[in-house]
């Protein structure tokens, strides 16, 4: 009973580091027709990291939660992460991705409610490797 307790505890470590360290590319798409940002989120060791169209990282979020349904990041702000500084927010924030809409928030850490006024979110799809 030992042996198949400890195998259990063995393979769902094994299970949580292989998610945690799985790569995830998406191609997202933020504005209206007339002015688009486009940029690429990287899921990749356990980051969430932005890349522009010209290649430049410019910010990095640690990851909380990535399984098949959502890419959760941790709570971060303004002066906790380059991304926080960058989105100059006070309060913990986290930003969310769902996999099966590929709809990407960013939302407020103390009522889970969208940081965005107008409840937007950000449009993303898987991008395939070459």
């Amino acid at each position: 009973m030992k042996k198949f307790i400890l195998g259990l505890i063995l393979l769902l470590s094994a299970l949580t580091s292989c998610s945690q360290n799985e790569e995830l590319v998406m191609e997202c798409k933020q504005g209206n027709r007339d002015k688009d940002f486009s940029f690429l989120a990287k899921i990749s060791t356990g980051k969430l990291c932005f890349v522009d169209p010209s290649g430049r990282t410019f910010g990095c979020v640690d990851v909380s939660t990535l399984n098949s349904k959502i890419v959760k990041t941790k709570n971060f702000n303004s002066k906790s992460s380059e991304l926080g500084k960058l989105l100059d927010v006070e309060q913990d924030i986290y930003l969310k991705i769902d996999r099966n809409t590929g709809m990407m928030g960013g939302y407020f850490a103390s009522n889970d409610q969208n940081m965005n006024i107008r409840n937007e979110l950000i449009n993303c799809t898987k991008k395939e490797k070459l």
